[in-house]
């Protein structure tokens, strides 16, 4: 039980004792904190004080180094997070609401949902609650996943690669499955074949997955692996925009989730090869925090995200089968 004092100690602590935190397991530097807080160290030093005071407990290690987070230090640190993310969701939703919205939902998404899922639910969304304004920021999962445990973001929406060990502390909903097929610029001559083999494609350059994306680099080194191929990388890159640009531009062949492939398909933007199945990808899932309360306009959403998926899960299931048909027939 805390004493009269620490509650009392407790009661004084104010937003800049959070952000000095969150900058000290950061910045690992009492002399970067107080730089980036435009503080004295003297007043960092008594503002950490009074923290430790405050939560009876030592919560960082000093070393000639800097300072280490203990572990009481990093489960703070996690509260504090999420209560300066929902301060700044808070501030971000008023102005949302100064602009004419009635309420601001944040979602976080990888490229997997950033082309077609995403956006189709939004737009399903507006047509069910037209006030809604919905705040989309694409990144890699890692700082998505960092994000939405700091209250950054209301969910995300996408392709997971962290081990589910690590997903202990949030809710993960899976939507649909996903299998990556070849593409290609509509002005390539393979656009127009109706057969083609593993040959005559990995001859071909590709627009390759960089290191920074080892699941999808693991996918495009082991097709090639498989057939006993190097392939010809052209470029590396796993930007939709920038690669149906370069497939348009260039004879260039490159992996793309099939949901993808289709809408750009059905733009008439790209073309899906003839070509046997490739290993399928984590599942796409929508995820939030555990405990968190939803709102009615997030309760909402995840029900527009349900229904844009359903037809995406049974697309990928007829795909599946044309693909099995495929390689039966040779």
């Amino acid at each position: 039980m805390s004493s009269p004092r620490s509650k009392e100690s407790l009661g004084r602590l104010r937003i800049v004792h959070l952000r000095l935190l969150v900058a000290l397991v950061d910045l690992r530097s009492i002399h970067r904190a107080s730089a980036y807080l435009g503080m004295t160290q003297p007043a960092v030093s008594k503002l950490l004080r009074e923290i430790e005071a405050a939560f009876e407990v030592e919560l960082f290690q000093r070393n000639p180094r800097g300072v280490l987070a203990n572990a009481c230090g990093a489960a703070l640190v996690r509260r504090a997070r999420v209560i300066l993310g929902t301060l700044d969701g808070a501030r971000e939703e008023l102005r949302a609401v100064q602009r004419g919205a009635a309420v601001l939902l944040k979602v976080g998404v990888t490229a997997a949902a950033a082309a077609v899922l995403v956006p189709r639910s939004v737009c399903l969304l507006r047509l069910r609650d037209p006030h809604v304004c919905v705040n989309i920021e694409e990144g890699k999962s890692e700082w998505l996943l960092e994000a939405l445990r700091g209250g950054q973001f209301n969910c995300l929406v996408g392709r997971l690669t962290a081990p589910e060990h690590e997903l202990r502390d949030l809710v993960v909903e899976p939507l649909y499955p996903e299998t990556m097929v070849v593409v290609c610029g509509m002005q390539h001559p393979f656009a127009r074949r109706r057969t083609l083999t593993w040959q005559e494609v990995g001859a071909e350059q590709w627009i390759a997955p960089p290191a920074s994306a080892p699941l999808l680099l693991g996918i495009f080194e082991n097709l090639f692996q498989h057939h006993q191929m190097l392939p010809k990388t052209m470029v590396q890159s796993v930007s939709i925009l920038a690669n149906v640009t370069l497939l348009g531009e260039t004879n260039a062949l490159a992996l793309m989730p099939e949901g993808i492939a289709r809408h750009y398909a059905r733009m008439k933007a790209m073309a899906i090869l003839r070509l046997p199945a490739i290993a399928p990808t984590p599942w796409v899932s929508v995820i939030g925090r555990k405990g968190g309360d939803l709102s009615a306009q997030m309760t909402t959403f995840l029900e527009c995200l349900r229904a844009v998926s359903r037809p995406l899960a049974a697309a990928e299931a007829t795909a599946a089968d044309r693909r099995s048909a495929h390689r039966i027939g040779g």
